[in-house]
């Protein structure tokens, strides 16, 4: 090991205390991590079937991500807490810390700014996945060996978290890689009947049959601090859970916009998709295009940018482009890391104001388009 990983272990580790502090003593909200608690609720010992993962409320996750809990559910929830605030903590830090070497970044400020990247830091205060799904997604892009069985199976561990990741299938499909696709189906049947033996099988039957059709409509896609698509179009033209004025009342223009955006979309991600060649650089716009595809965006659903993020820093950092482009590239970033999300709208045009991440988004992706396009000419 050099001096510089020496130093990055050494920041990592100050910052992992200064983070478990902050989280478990200075911030003294019950429950602590509570999007962990939600599903540590949903998912009792083996030694307890059969067992419903859904309860009476929405919860759109896939049923087999029952089994990532599991373990967490032999334990007390004190420990089971502490257990999984340091697995988020870990994973991240190899996510970054493979990113940073990968992609040979050498430069310490940007390690920094990796680490203090605020959707991941909330993801891991509140428990959730999305580090988890940032470090399968560097896997996945960085770490395969070119192996169909391993792309595959980082793929199927995405889609039991969030089932956006059947998106990377189209790639596998345009350029005819029908051996991932195979194995991806294989080995996703593999868990399902594996999970059968810790959950009821009907399970998969209400998800199937009820929640996916229910998903575009639930209450968690028409609130404020949604930053999809789909819930600007509800800003716009209908209305959210906390009730507040549209821009303009029309709310059955809504679906059919949508539709229409989601045509153009997955429209202009199979010709990007048959017109450039470099791998990694299309998977990066798969990403960005998760983002704008999927109905739900949290402020923590953000943290599998920083991939994009820093992959375009790395294809930029030793080539002149524009001054411009540097100033769209970190306004994208700040409007990706900060949130806007005020008590009283007293306006209706400050819904507009509350997607800020989508907007960040949205510049990324023209960043992404204007350097293929620049280095295509």
């Amino acid at each position: 090991m050099n001096k510089s990983s020496y130093l990055i272990i050494v920041i990592f580790f100050i910052w992992g205390i200064f983070l478990f502090v902050g989280t478990f003593h200075f911030l003294k909200k019950k429950p602590i991590l509570e999007d962990f608690y939600v599903k540590y609720n949903n998912v009792i010992s083996i030694n307890n079937k059969p067992h419903y993962f859904y309860p009476n409320e929405f919860n759109p996750y896939f049923p087999a991500v029952a089994l990532l809990y599991l373990p967490y559910s032999l334990f007390n929830y004190n420990i089971a807490v502490i257990l999984f605030f340091f697995t988020n903590l870990l994973l991240y830090f190899f996510s970054i810390y493979f990113l940073y070497h990968k992609l040979a970044i050498n430069n310490i400020l940007i390690f920094i700014v990796m680490l203090l990247f605020l959707p991941a830091l909330q993801t891991i205060y509140l428990g959730n996945t999305n580090v988890i799904i940032l470090f399968f997604l560097v896997l996945f892009l960085f770490f395969n060996n070119n192996s169909d069985f391993l792309q595959a199976f980082f793929l199927v561990i995405l889609f039991i978290i969030k089932l956006y990741a059947i998106f990377f299938l189209i790639y596998f499909l345009l350029n005819k890689k029908y051996k991932i696709i195979m194995y991806f189906f294989s080995i996703l049947i593999g868990i399902m009947l594996f999970s059968l033996i810790f959950i009821d099988y009907q399970n998969y039957i209400i998800y199937f049959t009820k929640i996916i059709f229910d998903y575009r409509s639930a209450w968690i896609v028409r609130t404020i601090s949604n930053q999809s698509v789909l819930a600007l179009l509800y800003k716009l033209f209908g209305h959210t859970i906390e009730n507040t004025i549209p821009v303009f009342y029309f709310p059955k223009i809504i679906f059919p916009i949508y539709y229409f955006y989601l045509f153009i979309i997955f429209t202009l991600l199979i010709l990007l998709t048959k017109k450039i060649k470099e791998k990694n650089f299309i998977l990066n716009i798969y990403i960005i295009f998760i983002i704008l595809i999927f109905a739900v965006n949290w402020y923590h659903t953000f943290t599998i940018l920083l991939i994009p993020l820093i992959y375009y820093y790395y294809l930029t950092k030793d080539k002149k482009i524009l001054d411009l482009e540097r100033v769209i590239f970190l306004i994208s970033f700040i409007l990706i890391i900060i949130d806007y999300n005020p008590e009283n709208l007293t306006k209706k045009f400050q819904l507009l104001l509350t997607a800020p991440k989508l907007y960040g988004t949205i510049l990324l992706l023209f960043l992404y388009l204007n350097y293929w396009k620049r280095m295509k000419n």
